[in-house]
């Protein structure tokens, strides 16, 4: 045993939404971080998933278009934006 965390398991890393099985990995990659942590800013996600931001921009369009999730604007300003899931129908 060396002491290192658990890394992630098969169950926490897979895409169990159909919506998303053809989208390009960084997509996927935005998706598992929205769908572990809820709701996010453009600069959490930034953080969290270490994509380039044009990447990160393409994902998030990627997933729009799905209907996969929705962006909702704070305070007036869309650097504040905030992401989610929507359900599944």
């Amino acid at each position: 045993m060396t002491g290192d965390p658990p890394g992630p398991t098969s169950d926490s890393c897979r895409v169990d939404d159909a919506r998303v099985q053809d989208l390009p990995p960084s997509a996927k990659v935005v998706y598992l971080v929205l769908r572990d942590a809820g709701e996010l800013t453009l600069p959490a996600l930034r953080s969290r998933t270490s994509l380039p931001e044009q990447t990160l921009h393409d994902a998030l369009a990627d997933l729009r278009e799905a209907n996969v999730i929705q962006r909702r604007i704070t305070c007036g300003d869309a650097r504040y934006s905030r992401y989610t899931l929507t359900k599944r129908r």
